[in-house]
């Protein structure tokens, strides 16, 4: 009897251990991944800030800046596990800064309101620190360099409004980020500088 008892228990202790072995097999198949992501001052809006504090200490340029508001960044991503530790991917990414130039030079209108666009498209390369064997935990590093199209429109101008483009070299650089959640889907937050901001965060799904 304590024979066919063991036999069983040897039989389900295996059964038990290959159906974990194809479940951390079909975790870890999900190589590809979708973020979607909210950063906070983003280096456009930071940029800015900073030229307006410059030209305030400089009044003879004639030029002020007030009423200065951004949305954010906001940004999709999309990326593929090459090796265990290393990913590839892709992001877009988009923000909005509005804020009004007054202008002291005589003959010209007092206040103009500027609205500046920014789209960006980089390219994404992420490495693991470490993990937990769970896999609920991860912490990472990740480095991003591309295009920022920059689309800034002046209105309230006498004659009408004026508007401007420009191309730039858009990148981030994340010392650390760090994902929390199941292996299919969960939430990551990140610390860097650059196009997706200083401080982001968002969720992530796997497939």
């Amino acid at each position: 009897m304590r024979k066919i008892a063991f036999a069983i228990l040897a039989v389900w202790l295996a059964a038990f251990s290959l159906r974990a072995e194809a479940q951390e097999r079909g975790r870890s198949s999900r190589n590809n991944e979708v973020r979607i992501g909210y950063g906070l001052m983003a280096a456009p809006s930071v940029v800015d800030s900073y030229s307006d504090i410059l030209a305030d200490f400089a009044p003879e340029s004639g030029i002020a800046y007030t009423d200065e508001s951004g949305s954010g960044a906001i940004y999709f991503s999309y990326r593929h596990r090459l090796l265990p530790r290393i990913m590839l991917g892709v992001t877009l990414g988009y923000e909005q800064v509005k804020k009004s130039y007054v202008f002291a030079m005589e003959g010209a209108p007092r206040m103009v309101g500027g609205k500046n666009d920014y789209l960006t498209v980089m390219a994404d390369l992420q490495s693991r620190y470490l993990q937990v064997p769970s896999g609920i935990l991860s912490l990472y590093w990740s480095v991003s360099i591309g295009a920022g199209f920059q689309k800034q429109k002046l209105s309230d101008f006498e004659y009408g409004s004026t508007k401007y483009d420009e191309t730039r070299f858009a990148y981030q650089v994340t010392p650390l980020g760090m994902t929390l959640g199941l292996r299919s889907f969960g939430a990551f937050a990140e610390v860097g500088f650059g196009y997706k901001g200083i401080f982001q965060f968002g969720l992530y799904g796997r497939f």
